[in-house]
C-alpha cells in the first residue's frame, strides 16, 4: 500500500531532490529519479513494515520503531530527501499499517485468547 501510493505521488509531484540545483522544487510529472524526492520510499516502506509489526507484536515491534526514524535521518543526511519528504512518508507508512492491520485483523495472542 505504502509503496504503490508513494510511487504514484513521486511521479505526480516531481519534487527535485536537495542535491539538484533548480529554481523550481515542484516540477510536475517527471520520469527522472532526480525528481522523485517526495515522499521517501525507504521511509514509507520501513514505517509500514515496522508499525505493522508493532501492531502484531508490541514487545518485539516497539524497540524496532527506531529503525524507520534512523532511515529517515540517514536519507536527509545523504541529501536524498527534505524533512517534509520523510515526514509525509512516515505518515503514509503509518496509515498503510493501520489499513493492513484492519484488513488482516492483526491481533496479539493475548487479545485472541480473551475473545
Amino acid at each position: 500500500i505504502a509503496g504503490v501510493t508513494g510511487r504514484a505521488v513521486k511521479f505526480a509531484t516531481g519534487r527535485a531532490r536537495p542535491s539538484i540545483k533548480t529554481e523550481v522544487h515542484w516540477n510536475g510529472p517527471r520520469l527522472s529519479s532526480k525528481y522523485h524526492a517526495f515522499p521517501s520510499g525507504h521511509v514509507a516502506a520501513s514505517s509500514a513494515f515496522f508499525v505493522t509489526l508493532f501492531f502484531a507484536r508490541k514487545r518485539i515491534g516497539a524497540p524496532l520503531l527506531v529503525i524507520p526514524v534512523l532511515i529517515g535521518l540517514s536519507r536527509m543526511v545523504v541529501g536524498a530527501h527534505y524533512l517534509s519528504d520523510v515526514t509525509f512518508a512516515a505518515i503514509l507508512g503509518v496509515i498503510s499499517a493501520l489499513l493492513a492491520a484492519h484488513w488482516f485483523s492483526i491481533r496479539s495472542p493475548q487479545s485472541a485468547i480473551s475473545n
